[in-house]
């Protein structure tokens, strides 16, 4: 039964590819997202009960989350982690355009606590590897500082798919996250390669387009062709995310927001330069 519905499944990617209009690269990227979809079957095989279930819930919906993940306590040091990096390496600091969003890449490579903490957390590096199916590494952490700002875009610049290729992201909230703090946002099941294609049929997209406007979210919402999930959460809450899916951070209304992102890459692409140059300035080891 599985080998049909993944034989159906990559059978709907070729029809609906037809559909929309695709150069060299973009087929080349449609054959990745087919490779890619035969590595979904390593879940079953996990031996951690915890951990599958967490998998299970990102492979049906696109994201899990996981309460009290860090107490209150691990939270306040962990931001006092990012202060602290954030002011001693300025030079590596990403700041938007409106001043909101704060990022540093590599975080992790200076600051024992998060590289302990988070960036090698055991049950979080396993369910990278066997979502992805293959060799993976935590290529950096990014410790994220969000603060109100008038006409910000959010965390990320705005609706976005990371690519088209199955992908797993563990965020951590480390402050309280309402409606009004920026927090992330996810078309449930926009993930899948049947919904994907849909959504981009209906967007009149190529695999080549990647980010989305908030009005083609919303036709997209109100079409019936996904919906929109926020994730209003205390701190200390996890949200592992599919992040081939839909996603973005909601433009922050208030106050701030603090959270740590792993970066998870395929272990032959992860560590080389050019993955490197796709989010410079990075913090590296020495």
């Amino acid at each position: 039964m599985k080998d049909t519905i993944m034989h159906t499944v990559k059978s709907s990617v070729v029809k609906a590819a037809s559909m929309v209009p695709f150069g060299n690269e973009a087929m080349l990227t449609v054959k990745k997202l087919k490779e890619s979809f035969s590595h979904a079957g390593a879940i079953s095989g996990c031996q951690n009960s915890k951990v599958k279930g967490w998998l299970e819930q990102v492979e049906k919906d696109g994201f899990c989350v996981i309460p009290n993940f860090y107490d209150d306590k691990k939270c306040a040091e962990l931001v006092a982690e990012i202060e602290r990096v954030q002011e001693e390496h300025l030079n590596y600091v990403q700041t938007d355009s409106a001043g909101s969003d704060h990022r540093l890449f590599g975080i992790n490579t200076a600051s024992k606590l998060i590289n302990d903490e988070f960036h090698n957390e055991p049950q979080i590096n396993l369910a990278s590897k066997i979502y992805y199916g293959t060799a993976v590494k935590n290529a950096f952490t990014l410790g994220a500082k969000m603060v109100y700002t008038k006409n910000n875009a959010g965390s990320g610049g705005g609706w976005h798919r990371d690519s088209y290729a199955r992908q797993i992201k563990a965020i951590v909230y480390l402050s309280d996250v309402t409606e009004k703090n920026g927090p992330f946002q996810y078309i449930k099941g926009s993930h899948t390669y049947k919904n994907a294609l849909k959504q981009m049929k209906f967007l009149k997209h190529s695999v080549q387009n990647v980010r989305q406007t908030h009005e083609e979210v919303t036709d997209l919402v109100k079409a019936g062709l996904g919906e929109l999930i926020e994730f209003n959460a205390p701190k200390g809450t996890l949200v592992l995310a599919d992040v081939s899916g839909i996603h973005r951070g909601k433009p922050i209304e208030e106050g701030h927001r603090y959270a740590l992102t792993n970066y998870f890459m395929m272990e032959s692409t992860a560590m080389d330069d050019k993955t490197y140059d796709r989010f410079e300035p990075v913090l590296r080891h020495k």
